[in-house]
């Protein structure tokens, strides 16, 4: 046998395809296809843990990781198919594999709903919406239920700052939640019920149509009364569809105001209108991109609403006849809505604009001050983002203001030296950022929910006393020393103690199955919910 070792072959000899397929050049060229992709995966990630660290906002911090992640699956496509140096077999079934899974996910899946956090909500195009039981009381009410009921007239209840001094709720409810009187299917809308007597009434989209409804439902039974239609629809995907604004009941009137932005004076026992009009065409506004959504105010024989340009900031109407009365203020409007407050002894109209927070005279819309904010330090886009939760006004002069995108939350200061008037500011910062949650406040703290998580701050210096108990973007009426907060999902009502010293939620329920960001009304003990699926009443238990 020979065992002389065998020459090496001649290179010229070798085959182009036998040396790109040789053993060795396969074992230099896949670390380096493994190594880009793994590098490639660690800085996207890097990224994703960059951007939620470093910003305080909970919104920004989930749209950035979908922006960081499909952009990322995207440079992957490119690299796979232009720069990876794979086989064109390899190629073809990574592009063959999205294009499929896109398919897919189009023509099996849509976008149903849009979470406070612009989270998607999607479901199968086959499903069906879900189906509302309707429950109505066996027997007609009694005398005690009716004993129980009281007026909640407008947006803020009786007061307009969310605050109520009874019903004494008790702590303990039943295991399986308050007494449920009525449930029906409702039209979809944002706007809350204004209660009056055995009234409840409330806007919503008629389903499937261009007719937005003012509907009156009688308080104890949840039948409807009557209902007033407007030619009129707003929704967008991330907004919802339907009326924002709660209506507002004065005397024997009802005043509701659409979300493109038509304003009926309704009878209150019929339904009947008296007048109507377009408070946007009327002036050369067109509807916000959220829907119009401030709730009119009455003040004395005048009904108030923001309409936003130049000398229309705020807008007065006799209540009577719908004739314009005065219009005052430069700023454009948002989504708040103008409440009544007295500050250094002087009766004022406080609003919320855009840029600005501003009192003016309610007898001639004269403007006795203006603050702007946000202030300046803030990224022009963030300052110009939606302004909707409520301030608060102490007759001491202190207004709180507070906003979500980033702007945080601010204590002015109002002063007054004869007929001049002066801001300043107390302290800002970024402790409680309200979407279009209310805050309410209590023994000198406000509690509110700071991006979804329910807070509360020291008025004296704008400090954290606690931070607990996630409820995203719900709503909070203060009774007593009882915070009444509806939860954003999916709906539930829980109770929590209003206490600087410690968060305590003692009583929970789910009276509704679906997102909420209407605001509760508690008509006395009867609390009233709804979102854009259905609307319920319960009777809530009270301490002896």
């Amino acid at each position: 046998m020979n065992n002389a070792a065998a020459p090496d072959p001649d290179p010229q000899a070798v085959s182009p395809s036998q040396r790109r397929d040789s053993p060795t050049r396969r074992r230099a060229i896949l670390p380096a296809k493994i190594f880009l992709p793994a590098l490639f995966l660690l800085l996207v990630v890097g990224f994703v843990l960059l951007a939620r660290s470093g910003e305080t906002m909970r919104q920004y911090r989930i749209m950035y990781t979908p922006l960081v992640v499909g952009g990322a699956a995207g440079l992957f496509l490119v690299w796979a198919l232009l720069l990876s140096g794979f086989r064109a077999r390899v190629r073809l079934g990574i592009a063959l594999f999205y294009v499929l899974l896109i398919a897919l996910a189009a023509s099996s899946l849509r976008i149903v709903d849009v979470k406070g956090d612009l989270i998607p909500v999607f479901a199968f195009r086959w499903s069906t919406p879900r189906q509302i039981e309707t429950v109505r009381p066996d027997t007609p009410a009694s005398d005690e239920l009716k004993d129980a009921a009281a007026d909640y007239p407008r947006f803020g209840g009786p007061s307009g700052d969310f605050t109520l001094d009874s019903p004494a709720l008790s702590r303990d409810w039943p295991a399986d939640g308050p007494r449920l009187l009525w449930r029906i299917e409702m039209g979809p809308a944002w706007s809350a019920f204004a209660v009056a007597g055995h009234r409840a009434v409330t806007q919503e989209q008629q389903r499937d149509s261009k007719n937005e409804r003012v509907v009156c439902y009688d308080l104890f039974t949840g039948d409807e009364l009557w209902s007033h239609e407007d030619v009129a629809r707003y929704g967008t995907t991330i907004a919802g569809v339907g009326p924002r604004a709660t209506p507002t009941i004065h005397n024997d009137r009802v005043f509701t105001v659409g979300a493109t932005g038509v304003m009926n004076c309704l009878d209150l026992n019929t339904g009947d209108v008296v007048w109507s009009k377009s408070i946007l065409t009327d002036h050369g506004q067109k509807t916000p991109e959220w829907g119009y959504a401030s709730s009119p105010l009455i003040v004395d024989d005048t009904v108030v609403v923001p309409v936003g340009g130049k000398d229309q900031a705020l807008v007065a109407y006799d209540v009577e006849t719908g004739e314009k009365r005065w219009s005052a203020g430069d700023d454009e409007a948002s989504y708040s809505s103008p409440m009544l407050a007295t500050i250094d002894g002087v009766r004022q109209i406080v609003i919320l604009n855009h840029h600005s927070v501003a009192g003016h005279d309610p007898t001639t819309g004269a403007m006795l001050w203006q603050h702007s904010w946000p202030a300046t330090r803030y990224s022009a886009a963030r300052s110009r983002n939606p302004k909707v939760t409520q301030p608060i006004v102490w007759p001491d002069g202190r207004v709180f203001l507070t906003s979500s995108y980033g702007v945080g939350c601010a204590l002015l200061q109002v002063t007054r030296d004869g007929d001049a008037w002066a801001t300043s500011v107390e302290w800002d910062n970024l402790n409680l950022k309200s979407k279009f949650s209310n805050v309410v406040t209590h023994g000198g703290f406000v509690y509110g929910l700071d991006d979804g998580d329910l807070t509360c701050l020291n008025l004296e210096d704008g400090e954290w006393e606690w931070r607990d108990g996630y409820y995203g973007h719900g709503q909070i009426i203060l009774v007593n020393d009882l915070l009444l907060i509806q939860a954003e999902e999916p709906g539930d009502i829980a109770l929590v103690e209003a206490s600087p010293d410690d968060y305590t939620e003692v009583a929970r329920f789910a009276p509704l199955s679906d997102k909420t960001w209407n605001h509760a009304t508690l008509a006395g003990r009867l609390l009233i919910v709804r979102n854009a699926v259905e609307a319920a009443c319960f009777v809530l238990p009270v301490s002896e």
